[in-house]
């Protein structure tokens, strides 16, 4: 990769996730700041290139479906009943 190493960091550099998924989150639970212009910048981030990255992915993702899924379901209750009968019915 013309980039690499993209983070100035000891040990190994785990390059799975070169692009966060977590990027679209406002609290991803990284190290990011944002530009003048609100731009996020995670180029001081480290969080996702260690040995545990896979995991605090995985973890960061299902809570925010969950926040979404709970924020849908509020805002919509009688679709959200429906959805519950139709899987108890699966």
């Amino acid at each position: 990769c013309r980039y690499y190493p993209c983070h100035e960091m000891q040990g190994e550099l785990n390059c799975l996730f070169c692009y966060c998924p977590l990027y679209f989150l406002e609290n991803c639970g990284g190290e990011c700041s944002y530009t003048k212009k609100g731009i996020k910048d995670c180029s001081a981030c480290l969080r996702i290139h260690d040995e545990n990255s896979w995991e605090f992915i995985q973890r960061r993702l299902i809570e925010e479906n969950r926040r979404i899924t709970a924020a849908w379901d509020a805002a919509h209750p009688e679709e959200a009943a429906a959805e519950k009968e139709k899987k108890k019915g699966e």
